[in-house]
């Protein structure tokens, strides 16, 4: 009996990280095929979709069942390794069809400029907000997990597969009610990443959505999008977003 409701809940926690990855996926695929430059770059869309279904399952599938995680612990150490070597291997099959826009590597003629700077510093200074949290206990794990994980994978993925490929297959400029929109794909890179974070299926798979999670992970997706596509490297967008994460969770500890 105990084993049957050890199953059952294995099957239920992975059907749940089967929706929350299907869905957004399926939300803004409409919007990219409606914005896709012709009907050769459907192939590609389609190709993004399946590549971001197989990211989510191997990033989340450590969550729901412990013999495929390398490290026990409270963070997903494991799905992060997993999604990282994933999305590095993924990089370079489709390099060549990601140009122009092959955003891994130091590009030193564009990443000091000062824009870029300056946009990189904005969610370093957003995480002093964090003062106002209540106060947490000192946690080294914590630190080393959002120094290192959160944004090399998310970055590599959002920002140098996604976008790149989105930014090959969609147009790149729109007219909404006479608003002439440039980079549509942007937008759309920023809406993948907020319905990732704002989604959630609840255990009786119930669909929910946290709007406060989606529209702040919405603006910091389009964001690091557009640094990247200005500074044509994802590495001011993952020192950014490491070293915010790790603000957010230290100043709670030490103040």
């Amino acid at each position: 009996m105990a084993l049957y409701f050890s199953n059952y809940y294995t099957f239920l926690g992975l059907t749940r990280i089967l929706l929350e990855s299907i869905l957004p996926a399926l939300i803004l695929f409409p919007f990219l095929l409606l914005l896709a430059k012709n009907q050769t770059k459907v192939k590609s869309i389609i190709i993004l979709v399946l590549i971001f279904w197989v990211y989510q399952i191997l990033l989340k599938a450590p969550t729901q069942t412990q013999h495929i995680q390398i490290i026990h612990s409270k963070w997903n150490w494991t799905g992060k390794i997993f999604t990282i070597t994933f999305g590095t291997c993924i990089y370079y099959l489709i390099r060549e069809r990601l140009k122009p826009f092959d955003f891994i590597g130091f590009k030193k003629e564009s990443i000091f400029l000062k824009r870029p700077l300056i946009v990189a510093s904005l969610p370093i200074l957003l995480a002093f907000f964090s003062y106002f949290n209540p106060k947490t206990e000192y946690d080294f794990e914590t630190l080393l997990y959002e120094s290192t994980m959160p944004g090399i994978d998310e970055e590599v993925m959002f920002r140098a597969v996604f976008l790149g490929i989105m930014l090959n297959a969609l147009k790149e400029r729109i007219s909404f009610f006479n608003l002439s929109i440039r980079n549509p794909s942007l937008i759309l890179n920023g809406l993948l990443f907020g319905l990732v974070h704002g989604v959630q299926i609840t255990e009786e798979l119930d669909v929910n959505f946290d709007y406060l999670m989606g529209l702040g992970t919405f603006f910091y997706g389009y964001l690091y999008g557009w640094l990247t596509v200005q500074s044509r490297s994802i590495l001011l967008g993952v020192f950014s977003h490491n070293f915010s994460n790790v603000l957010i969770h230290l100043i709670p500890m030490i103040k």
